[in-house]
């Protein structure tokens, strides 16, 4: 019984990933294409808003601190706290200008 249960949740399982409900990569991230990614350098402060934690203030800073080079660079040079990064990496890019 316990191996037909198994078999069971295991094509459940792979049927999901063939019908694209499931998705590849870590769990609780979605993929992002450039397209639909936010640029780090050319946003509006609405645009910015839209993504999660960043707030009015958050927004005048990102804007204030341009150009970026890497997105990564919204940590490194304490533009954003971590876990307010955490949340928007997946969803900007910053492309040199």
């Amino acid at each position: 019984m316990k191996g037909v249960v198994l078999l069971l949740a295991a094509i459940v399982l792979l049927s999901a990933c063939v019908s694209g409900n499931a998705k590849p990569g870590r769990p609780g991230t979605r993929p992002t294409s450039s397209s639909s990614a936010v640029e780090l350098n050319t946003a509006t402060a609405a645009q910015l808003q839209t993504l999660p934690g960043i707030t009015a203030a958050y927004a005048r800073r990102i804007i204030s601190n341009r150009p970026y080079k890497v997105k990564h660079e919204l940590e490194t040079r304490k533009i954003l706290p971590p876990e307010i990064y955490r949340r928007i990496r997946d969803r900007v890019i910053a492309t040199e200008q």
